[in-house]
This record gives structure tokens, sequence and C-alpha cells, in this order.
């Protein structure tokens, strides 16, 4: 297939071909959507949650607010929902030894923490490009440590936002509803 063939694919087609056929191809793999959302981001008022689809009936998923007591931004949420998915697998018994989990996310933000920037910062002493601390360490390394300690291999794959994948659709909801309740002043939900 030549460069220009490739162009013509639409996103939906090349996130389905890279990463639908993977979970069908590993019996022991677990495909899981996450999300952030943050109403008011970047302001005092800011309210943030998370949202995990798993596509598992045996599996709840997910509808939290972000921890409380941290600042609340859609980038600490878009790290805390794959931090949330991985704990819940593991509680549930979901997760086997050696196996593989794909988590797909909107965010190239916390796909590229986990997949490439986070090599970098570990090499230059967790400071970014400008030598300032690299924001929302505590949950890069959080998520790090969790990987680690189930000795299971993740794989981060992109997901275009709002672009009609079922499991990143999902997933937004669940992250988005988490905020709405917040609002609300719903708590214990």
């Amino acid at each position: 297939m030549s460069l220009t063939d490739n162009r013509s694919i639409t996103i939906e087609q090349r996130v389905r071909r890279n990463n639908a056929p993977l979970a069908g191809n590993y019996p022991n793999m677990r495909v899981v959507y996450t999300d952030g959302a943050c109403r008011d981001n970047g302001k005092r008022t800011a309210i943030a949650g998370i949202g995990v689809y798993f596509n598992d009936p045996d599996v709840s998923n997910l509808s939290e607010p972000l921890e409380e007591g941290t600042k609340q931004t859609s980038q600490r949420a878009e790290l805390y929902a794959m931090i949330r998915a991985l704990e819940h697998l593991n509680n549930n018994s979901r997760l086997q030894r050696s196996g593989i989990v794909q988590i797909c996310t909107d965010s190239y933000y916390a796909m590229r923490c986990m997949t490439r920037w986070y090599f970098i910062w570990i090499t230059n002493g967790w400071k970014n490009v400008s030598g300032k601390n690299v924001k929302n360490q505590d949950l890069i390394k959080r998520l790090r440590c969790l990987i680690q300690e189930l000795e299971i291999f993740v794989m981060f794959s992109f997901v275009p936002g709002h672009s009609n994948v079922h499991g990143n659709k999902k997933a937004d909801g669940l992250a988005r509803r988490s905020v709405a309740r917040q609002a609300q002043g719903i708590v214990g939900y």
C-alpha cells in the first residue's frame, strides 16, 4: 500500500484497523477505553471526573470524581482514568500476570506521557524541556508503578475523540456524567 493510499483511509477506519483486531488475536487481552472531563478547567472552581468503559458484561464501568483534595484538571483526569481502569480490573480479578491490557484514550497528552515523554523525563530528572518540573508526575509515576506491580503489558492506543468510536463515546459519557453529578452536589455515587 502506498503512502497516498493510506491517506485516503478515514480516521475511524484507521482506528478500527489499528485497535479492533488486537483483542481477537490475544484471548487474555482486555481492551479498555478511558476518558477524563473537567468543567472550568484551569480555574479554581474546576470539577473533574473520569469515565472507564470496559466493554465486558462482567466488569462494571466507572464514572467517578477525580481524587478529592487534588488539583482538578482535564489532564489529571485523563491519567487518573487509566490508573482506575487497571486498579478496577485487578480488584475484580480480571488481570492475569503477563496479561495484556490495551488502554484506548483520546488524550495525546496522557498517551505520550506513558509512551514517549516518560523515558525522557526519567533521564532529565523529571524536568521538561524548559527545565521545569514535569506536571502530574505523581500520577504518571503511580501509573508506571502500578503496571510494574501487576506484571502486565499495557499498550496505550490513541483514539480520536468525537469520531464515533463506540468505546470512546461510552467513556466520554461516563466522565461527563461524573462531572455533572458533582456539579449538582450529588455525592456517594
